[in-house]
């Protein structure tokens, strides 16, 4: 069973109004162990609404509280980092200024000064055009900033793409993705399984090609998280996630602390 849920919004991100004591105890009534709270840090977004700093006394408030609600539950202090290059800079400063970090995502979001949530993303390009330029701003992103742990939703591209079957399999750039999935294997970094598209597409975020051939690579280290931006998404679809690692070969996930991965059993 998959006790840990590492990719979590409350209200302190700006496309959720998550309840964080509900979003905790939502966790307790699950039976997880360890919940992580990521909230969104997209500085430099086009949208307004996340070209903003999450005030971090508030987040350091909320984490208290919740802590103090929920006594038995290990509640980790995160971020979802977004990567826009114009502002590497800013949000390197930023993050520091939230330490001491448990767990720090690692996200594309922007794809040329555009997020693939909006259709305007795909206007002018073709499919294959739109999904590789994707993965050659997440291969950049990589080497932008020190501070991350895990790698999320590789595959961001295709999870609101109104194309027909849109899911980003590894056949479609295997050598870009190897190069990708490499990379983060060299330095030691973990890959998200983002369970939030399988109701949708019945895939996790990267599909189970690319995680696959991930663990055909040699890489093991692999964290969860259910993408949630309300209570009642907290955990959604872990059994699903857990039958699809298993049938791969995976035997446990990692739970960061304190910066540092420790792994736990399924």
């Amino acid at each position: 069973m998959i006790r840990a849920d590492q990719h979590v919004h409350t209200f302190l991100s700006p496309d959720s109004d998550g309840d964080s004591i509900c979003t905790a105890r939502r966790a307790q009534e699950l039976g997880l162990t360890h919940l992580t709270i990521t909230e969104h840090v997209d500085l430099g977004h086009p949208l307004d609404m996340f070209n903003h700093p999450m005030p971090v006394e508030i987040y350091r408030n909320q984490i208290a509280a919740m802590r103090a609600a929920c006594p038995g539950l290990h509640i980790g202090v995160g971020l979802e980092v977004g990567y826009i290059p114009q502002a590497v800079g800013t949000v390197a400063r930023y993050v520091q200024r939230v330490q001491p970090l448990d767990f720090a995502l690692l996200s594309v979001h922007v794809v040329d000064g555009l997020d693939p949530y909006d259709e305007e993303y795909f206007v002018g390009r073709t499919r294959e055009d739109a999904y590789r330029r994707y993965l050659e701003v997440v291969l950049e992103s990589m080497s932008a900033w020190e501070g991350w742990h895990s790698l999320a939703h590789i595959g961001y591209v295709w999870k609101y793409c109104k194309l027909p079957d849109p899911v980003l399999h590894y056949a479609a750039f295997p050598c870009l993705i190897d190069e990708i999935l490499r990379r983060l294997i060299g330095m030691d970094r973990a890959l998200e399984i983002n369970t939030s598209a399988f109701a949708k597409h019945d895939e996790a975020i990267p599909a189970s090609t690319i995680v696959a051939r991930y663990y055909e690579l040699g890489g093991r280290l692999i964290t969860i998280g259910s993408d949630a931006h309300s209570p009642e998404k907290v955990g959604q679809d872990f059994e699903r996630a857990e039958k699809m690692l298993r049938s791969i070969g995976f035997t446990e996930y990692a739970v960061y602390v304190a910066g540092n991965p420790v792994q736990m059993p399924f």
